[in-house]
């Protein structure tokens, strides 16, 4: 019998090529999932550090209340919840678009009704919210 098979030399060069390119697909793959990654984390890391300058104050005056933030970073609106209603939104943006660091609303609030305000601010272009510094308030 007479067989004949691949040389020696063209499987070592077909071996070399497949792991090469195998190598490169998992090097592009895990390149795209790490940076993925780190863009969301650094958006985090971003709102979490600008939430942290945010202290909110909130007064009620009759059927309105208003909000302000005495803090380093500056009010762009706020959400509120009345006693497990819907969440309502209120953005406070001055002229330009920029953040004026306070905000008023009219509600119907009846006597001893709770209202938890969560403060929001702006990131770039984006609103963000700030839950940790959210604040209760009695009617």
């Amino acid at each position: 019998m007479n067989k004949k098979g691949m040389s020696p030399l063209i499987a070592t060069v077909l071996l070399i090529g497949f792991t090469v390119v195998i190598g490169i697909l998992v090097f592009g793959w895990i390149r795209g999932l790490t940076e993925g990654t780190m863009s969301t984390s650094g958006t985090q890391v971003e709102s979490t550090l600008k939430c942290a300058g945010v202290r909110v104050d909130a007064v009620v005056k009759g059927t309105e209340f208003i909000v302000t933030s005495e803090g380093t970073t500056p009010l762009c609106g706020f959400k509120y919840l009345t006693n497990g209603d819907d969440l309502n939104e209120n953005y406070a943006d001055g002229s330009g678009g920029e953040c004026i660091g306070y905000g008023s609303v009219g509600v119907d609030c009846g006597l001893g009704e709770v209202i938890k305000i969560i403060p929001t601010i702006k990131i770039e272009k984006n609103m963000v919210d700030c839950p940790v510094q959210a604040v209760s308030v009695r009617c």
